[in-house]
């Protein structure tokens, strides 16, 4: 069930940035997860199992840029 959730668009995130996870479960909400882009520009979020769960309908993210 989890693996890779993959954006077909390049998103402006740079080396720092992070994304979270914005789950309905409180206990997994706000999870940072793990990326990284391709060299064609598509956007790959690597998700648990356990972050899976729940999900019914869509996918919330919130990205932190790093401005550091």
């Amino acid at each position: 069930m989890g693996g890779e959730f993959t954006i077909q668009k390049r998103l402006p995130l740079l080396p720092g940035d992070k994304i979270f996870l914005m789950h309905p479960d409180p206990s997994i909400r706000h999870t940072e997860l793990q990326w990284s882009v391709t060299d064609g520009g598509q956007t790959i979020v690597q998700i648990s199992d356990e972050q899976v769960k729940g999900v019914q309908d869509a996918w919330a993210f919130q990205i932190q840029f790093n401005v550091g």
